[in-house]
């Protein structure tokens, strides 16, 4: 993993907080806790060594935009993660996993949602070993929206599995999911979609596609995108795609005078693009272009 200084992620105008096995070991003047309760911009840094158990609250009617970095997590550890979001609250959510550390990692991420609050979580994870990742956000009253694009690059040799649930608690609420896969190196990835409608939940829109892209012959990726519906007035939808970068492509573009790893870094650019166009900060992206690029 690359180094990384704090000042290229933390800018003058944001509030932040650096936190080590759930205990918060710096933090700026506007936040010390995981009590979020005014409009601001926050960044969240993450160590851990050993079990861990973290609830953010984000209080009615506020308007947040959150930058969550994970840098290390300790092999064989569990770590869970939860953000209650109450009613009317609207969360801007950017999430980056990776970790040093080649053991087994698992994350589980619970996001709740109230009366017409909203979050739109964009997420990239590249861990060196083993990994499980659950993301699971439960919609539980009217007006509540979720929008989730998760980035998994599995370089590793090794298995990893990506899933998310969500669970659509109550009528009138929207979901919409997009997961990107890459592999190499021999890894294998399995992404796993579920998407619940809860009898009673009468005008839900749901919505799920999954995309893989196979970077060698040894890699493999597995989608189940599942929609399980106890209710008719609802439009639902779920879709997968998996396949090898198009050779046709390479070929253009290697006769331009690229080499052939750097033609397939521009096409990888290019099936994730969509996660890094809500990114706003110029050094941020450049960071997490640079992550891609070493597991690449």
């Amino acid at each position: 993993m690359m180094n990384i200084n704090f000042k290229d992620i933390i800018g003058p105008q944001d509030e932040y907080l650096i936190i080590e096995d759930g205990v918060v070991s710096a933090y700026s003047s506007g936040i010390s806790n995981f009590l979020i309760e005014k409009d601001l911009n926050l960044k969240i840094i993450y160590y851990f060594t050993r079990d861990t158990e973290i609830e953010f609250q984000i209080s009615e009617g506020v308007k947040v935009n959150i930058t969550e970095l994970i840098f290390d997590v300790a092999s064989e550890a569990d770590i869970n993660l939860k953000y209650s979001v109450e009613a009317g609250a609207e969360v801007n959510f950017l999430s980056v996993k990776n970790s040093t550390q080649k053991g087994k990692t698992r994350i589980n991420t619970n996001i709740s949602l109230a009366k017409d609050a909203y979050i739109k979580l964009n997420e990239l994870a590249s861990f060196p070993g083993v990994s499980v990742l659950n993301n699971r956000i439960s919609l539980d009253e009217p007006g509540s929206q979720a929008v989730l694009k998760t980035v998994a690059l599995n370089t590793s040799g090794e298995k990893q599995i990506l899933s998310a649930n969500i669970f659509h608690n109550s009528e009138a609420t929207t979901s919409e999911l997009q997961s990107y896969g890459i592999v190499a190196n021999s890894s294998t990835l399995i992404i796993s979609t579920d998407g619940i409608i809860k009898k009673g939940s009468s005008k839900v829109e749901l919505r799920q596609n999954t995309k893989g892209l196979v970077l060698d012959e040894n890699s493999h990726i597995s989608a189940s995108p599942i929609l399980e519906i106890e209710d008719f007035d609802v439009i639902a939808s779920h879709g997968a795609s998996i396949g090898a970068i198009d050779e046709e492509m390479l070929y253009y573009l290697m006769s331009r005078g690229i080499s052939r790893s750097d033609a397939e870094k521009l096409v990888i650019s290019g099936f994730i693009n969509p996660f890094f166009a809500s990114i706003s900060e110029e050094k941020l992206q450049d960071w997490i272009r640079s992550l891609i690029n070493i597991n690449l």
